[in-house]
């Protein structure tokens, strides 16, 4: 049995939508990735400091190391996780044969945009944390 013209416009609607679907998970992903790795270079100081205030003492020297530390394994954690998701979420979206599904695949993608958002921006809040702990 030969398929009907509107099966095969589906078809091609479908397929169609897939492949937008794929360059804009790309697009996402490649900007996610970049907003990411300029967060993570950006030095966010106070450009209305005049005086420099006294030095962390060897106690909160050690706390500001640990608090690297931390801050570079939820970046590290959030952009794996965030990665995980758009991978999911691409092949969800390329697999998809009802849109319900689409659905599904297009909240995956954006659990991975929101991912990237926070590990770009995991800089800038662990600079407000010492801000608030060491007040400078």
């Amino acid at each position: 049995m030969r398929p009907s013209c509107s099966q095969k416009f589906n078809s091609l609607v479908r397929r169609t939508a897939q492949r937008r679907g794929c360059r804009l998970a790309a697009t996402v992903g490649a900007v996610a990735l970049f907003a990411a790795a300029v967060a993570v270079f950006i030095d966010v100081s106070p450009a209305f400091a005049l005086d420099k205030p006294p030095g962390p003492t060897a106690d909160q020297k050690e706390l500001i190391g640990v608090i690297d530390r931390l801050r570079l394994a939820i970046i590290v954690l959030l952009g794996a996780l965030a990665s995980l998701f758009l991978t999911i979420g691409g092949f969800r979206w390329l697999s998809a044969g009802e849109p319900g599904e689409v659905e599904k695949a297009k909240s995956a993608l954006k659990a991975a945009a929101v991912g990237y958002v926070i590990a770009a921006l995991a800089k800038v809040l662990f600079d407000i944390l010492y801000a608030v702990v060491f007040g400078s």
